[in-house]
């Protein structure tokens, strides 16, 4: 295995798809996902054993972007529910940021941190 790239966290990644895709194969109206485990995992060796370095590095870091997307998406969504008696949120129209205002507060202006934008909303 010198000069291959080895496992990452994409590989980590593809590997648990293609074995949770097997499991699901496993029950007959999901039959189609057994090809399609046996693909994912197909790449997830092919990934290991490559020697195009820069290639699987970009494709890492690809993947890193995407995963943080996700995971500050999600972490929003999870606050947000947590949050829904006492705060609301609002998108600034302008540069898009999400801002947290107290409930209950009546008509207010809020001022965006980000770009000074200001604009009023009923909480």
């Amino acid at each position: 295995m010198q000069g291959r790239y080895g496992p990452d966290e994409l590989n980590l990644f593809l590997s648990r798809l293609g074995m949770l895709l097997c499991i699901l194969s496993l029950f007959p109206p999901l039959r189609i996902c057994g090809a399609a485990a046996w693909a994912v995992l197909g790449i997830a060796i092919f990934r290991m054993c490559s020697k195009n370095l820069p290639r699987r590095r970009q494709e890492r870091e690809q993947y890193l972007v995407l995963r943080g997307r996700v995971r500050s998406r999600t972490a929003l969504l999870r606050r947000r529910w947590q949050d829904r008696r006492t705060c609301r949120y609002y998108v600034c129209k302008q540069c898009g940021t999400t801002l947290r205002v107290p409930k209950g507060a009546g008509k207010i202006e809020i001022t965006c941190p980000k770009c000074r934008r200001a604009f009023q909303k009923k909480t």
